[in-house]
């Protein structure tokens, strides 16, 4: 487990701010974005979330990469998760060229701790993903709920889990419902993919506020 006032002031950093280059603030959902246009730019949208025990983390990222040749994953983005209390529970709305994705990696804050899954340095990502989590493809003009990651510890005790993807929450998608409803109309449901179903993985915990 790492303890570091660092690592803690870097991800309060993540937390409260926009990490330029990785990472966005969070913000609600855009019900005027434009399908024809994002179909014209070869795009698509999507909506997820990651949670820890079926838990909504509190804040964190997600990092997205491509697969230029097998086994070889290349950054693409790392878009943040909740960031304030309402944005938590929310699904996050990502527009993304259409193609296929990997998440490389995953952090995830609980309670007052920030688990992470993946290389990173206390802020997003440190270089590339070094494997993939899960996976998904989106097309051109496409809407789609991929669904959440859901972060499962095998032992309370110990810093490891398995991953699985599940439906977004009724209630957060009730909500997309009513605050975006011209385009959650045009939602189709495709998961994510876990990549290495039932494999356990390595957390590393950064705990926020230690001295």
């Amino acid at each position: 487990m790492v303890e570091s006032s660092y690592l803690g002031s870097m991800l309060r950093v993540v937390m409260f701010g926009c990490f330029a280059g990785l990472s966005s603030c969070a913000p609600g959902f855009d019900d005027t974005i434009s399908l024809a246009d994002v179909k014209k730019a070869n795009e698509g949208v999507v909506f997820l979330n990651v949670t820890y025990a079926g838990r909504p983390c509190r804040t964190g990222n997600i990092v997205l990469a491509t697969e230029p040749s097998p086994g070889r994953y290349v950054l693409h983005s790392g878009p943040m998760i909740g960031g304030i209390t309402s944005a938590a529970i929310n699904p996050r709305q990502i527009t993304l060229a259409a193609g296929r994705y990997h998440v490389g990696s995953l952090q995830c804050m609980v309670d007052d701790k920030m688990l992470a899954i993946g290389p990173h340095d206390g802020t997003v990502v440190v270089g590339n993903p070094l494997q993939s989590l899960a996976s998904f493809s989106i097309s051109s003009g496409e809407v789609v709920n991929l669904g959440q990651i859901n972060i499962t510890p095998t032992d309370y005790r110990a810093d490891n889990g398995t991953i699985s993807i599940l439906d977004i929450d009724p209630a957060a998608m009730k909500r997309l419902q009513i605050s975006a409803p011209l385009i959650s109309s045009k939602m189709v449901t495709k998961l994510m993919t876990v990549t290495s179903k039932g494999t356990s993985y390595k957390f590393e915990w950064v705990v926020l506020g230690r001295r």
